[in-house]
């Protein structure tokens, strides 16, 4: 799903559970009816796809649609899963999402309006969800009802296979001298790390550096400036230059995980140092 309209809403929009929602549609007694818009000039030229990068969970696509004056919506899932569910279900799975993703929005009293929330001329498509390993998987790309909003059919897709996972056996340890975070890993392999306040923290990511950690990461990716912040070796910086008006006592906590191919090879490792 589309998801760069700002921080909140980006954050927001990665809490969608695939595998989740779609155990619901699978086994739901009610399901949504989308027919209104059946056959509804989609052809294989509506969309061109050609695939940018492709890792063991994730990949990108770069979407060109025949014309720039309709909305759209694009996204992978399992062979498996496209299968079970067919158009109808995926269909019913992408207007379940944006619908509870408005009601988060008007709850937390975000604005938006649809150039924000979907796709509208050529774009670079990444998956939302975490697709398995060394798996056949499927790229879809719905058109949208310039009236509705409502997925049109059939879709255009493209058939691909995530790689094979990378695995490191890396670790990290983190000193905190003089307001100063210094990262130590135990190998040489490629790896990112942060660090956050706990009070934003608290208030952007309910208190979850995992969370913190893949929100962050998806956005770096998405912006396409990810491999600005790949390091090897030690790394220290000063935690004053980006949160200058914390206080002696205020915490703050570091956090760093293996990152090669677009792929974390690590689990996430973290530290927590009050200010002096």
């Amino acid at each position: 799903m589309k998801t760069n309209l700002n921080t909140s809403l980006h954050h927001s929009a990665q809490r969608f559970n695939t595998s989740l929602l779609i155990a619901l549609l699978l086994y739901s007694s009610t399901p949504l009816l989308l027919t209104s818009c059946r056959n509804e000039d989609v052809t294989e030229s509506t969309f061109m796809i050609t695939p940018k990068t492709i890792h063991a969970h994730s990949a990108t696509f770069e979407v060109t649609p025949i014309t720039n004056e309709f909305y759209y919506e694009a996204d992978a899932l399992t062979l498996e899963q496209y299968n079970q569910l067919g158009e109808q279900g995926v269909a019913e799975m992408t207007v379940q999402y944006y619908d509870s993703l408005k009601s988060a929005m008007d709850a937390q009293h975000i604005e938006y309006n649809n150039d924000y929330l979907y796709y509208k001329g050529m774009y670079d498509c990444a998956t939302t969800s975490t697709l398995p390993a060394s798996t056949p998987c499927i790229f879809y790309v719905m058109r949208l009802s310039s009236k509705t909003l409502e997925p049109i059919f059939p879709f255009v897709t493209y058939a691909f296979t995530t790689t094979e996972e990378i695995s490191r056996d890396m670790t990290f340890d983190f000193t905190c001298r003089d307001n100063t975070i210094y990262v130590e890993p135990s190998d040489t392999f490629p790896y990112l790390w942060d660090y956050i306040s706990k009070a934003d923290l608290i208030e952007g990511y309910n208190n979850d550096l995992e969370y913190y950690a893949r929100s962050a990461i998806l956005m770096y990716e998405e912006y396409g400036f990810i491999n600005n912040f790949v390091v090897k070796g030690n790394d220290h910086e000063y935690v004053l230059d980006w949160y200058p008006n914390l206080q002696a006592g205020d915490s703050i906590y570091a956090l760093a995980v293996g990152y090669e191919q677009g792929e974390l090879t690590t689990k996430i490792f973290s530290k927590s140092f009050a200010i002096q």
